[in-house]
């Protein structure tokens, strides 16, 4: 993300960012958090962003709750932390006063110390009731371990017995136990939230720069569902991806106006880094041809022309609905060219496999989604509806007359 700050933000900019510009008062932050989750470290998963979404965090304190509450141990006192708002709780008085930061709930491990301290009168000692309830986690508990558990609820229920009844302290000491399937000390939960409200002011403040790098992030991935996913939310978001370009496509997806995201040429599948900055470098291209000619000497081969040529990249320097038709040609292009390396017998090769070649039909919907696919890790560009229709669909959309696809149905409950 920095990388990609660095080659579209100013000098001035940047600096603001990195050292003055976050605020944890700045309630644009959680604004965005709000209104998505998408890409958010550690409130992207279906956990986190269903709680997000229920719970509406409004600062700080409430999102790095949200942070512990996703958690196995914790997870159990969300429906609670919500009823409670700023001021209920289960708990007693004795209790509930120490979690008046966390809407009446127990969640951080530095509350369950302070909690069986007090209540023991100082008798067990914090760390040691923290060390215990980690051994307790365990799928194979020992017996003696849990004896010391029994012995550590019976001081309690002694020393606390003007404060609580037996009962309170059997579902208070019960919380415990399902707390220690896995609960976060609170410096950890903040940690983890000051990194996510850096991701939500990039994603605020710097967004177009924010998506281009969650796009070539994704593209990473081995599971072709990140980038479908990425450049869904993206659009989501207002962003419109434009397709591969050898003349205009830079190394990895970039910003090129405020809702402007072009996919970069590194994300096609076969080119790589190397091949693409020589791609960058000896542009602008005129024809296929001519792109072969300005790279001989590179590392650019058959496949990695082929995958630009698949991928939608000369779409622009090929006649309209031919990107079919130009593949073939290009294939039985390095097959007549061998090892050839004059400009004047590539070009001949080339308009031989021109000549060779007649096709009757354009290429269809589905065989661009095919070609999309394979060379793209998804069909991003071409539908099987037509662009009038797609307008259309979009207009109806804009005035919440229809929905895009069945996910937004169930995301709407509908």
């Amino acid at each position: 993300m920095i990388k990609v700050l660095q080659e579209n933000v100013s000098k001035q900019d940047l600096k603001e960012f990195l050292y003055y510009g976050m605020s944890y008062d700045d309630k644009q932050l959680y604004q965005q958090v709000n209104e998505s989750q998408a890409n958010i470290f550690q409130f992207s998963g279906n956990t986190a962003s269903g709680m997000i979404q229920r719970a509406v965090p409004q600062n700080f304190d409430e999102l790095t709750c949200l942070n512990a509450l996703s958690r196995p141990g914790s997870s159990f006192s969300f429906d609670d932390f919500v009823a409670n708002g700023t001021e209920g709780s289960k708990y007693p008085e004795p209790i509930s006063k120490f979690l008046k930061d966390s809407h009446g709930c127990i969640l951080f491990q530095e509350e369950i110390m302070k909690l069986v301290e007090d209540l023991s009168n100082g008798k067990i000692k914090g760390n040691y009731a923290r060390g215990l309830l980690k051994k307790l986690g365990k799928a194979n508990k020992k017996q003696e371990d849990l004896d010391a558990w029994d012995k550590l609820v019976n001081t309690i229920k002694e020393e606390a017995k003007s404060k609580l009844t037996n009962a309170e302290i059997d579902e208070f000491t019960a919380d415990l136990i399902t707390l220690s399937a896995y609960s976060f000390n609170k410096s950890h939960a903040a940690a983890y939230t000051y990194v996510a409200c850096e991701t939500l002011y990039m994603t605020r403040y710097f967004k177009s720069c924010f998506w281009a790098a969650s796009l070539a992030y994704a593209a990473t991935k081995t599971d072709k569902d990140e980038i479908k996913d990425a450049v869904k939310e993206a659009r989501k978001d207002g962003f419109k991806i434009l397709p591969p370009d050898v003349n205009s496509s830079k190394l990895h997806f970039t910003p090129l106006s405020s809702d402007e995201i072009g996919f970069g040429l590194n994300e096609i599948k076969g080119v790589g880094i190397e091949p693409a900055k020589a791609i960058i470098e000896n542009g602008p291209y005129e024809s296929i041809v001519d792109f072969v000619i300005k790279n001989l000497g590179t590392k650019v081969n058959k496949k990695i022309t082929l995958a630009l040529v698949g991928g939608g990249a000369f779409d622009n320097l090929i006649p309209a609905g031919e990107r079919r038709k130009y593949l073939k040609i290009t294939e039985d292009f390095y097959v007549n060219k061998k090892t050839s390396k004059s400009p004047d017998k590539l070009r001949e090769a080339w308009d031989k496999a021109v000549d060779s070649h007649e096709f009757d039909s354009k290429t269809s919907p589905e065989e661009y989604m095919e070609l999309e696919k394979t060379f793209l890790g998804g069909s991003f560009f071409h539908g099987v509806f037509s662009d009038d229709m797609v307008e259309k669909i979009e207009k109806l959309v804009s005035l919440n007359k229809c929905l895009r696809d069945f996910n937004e149905i169930r995301e709407e409950d509908r």
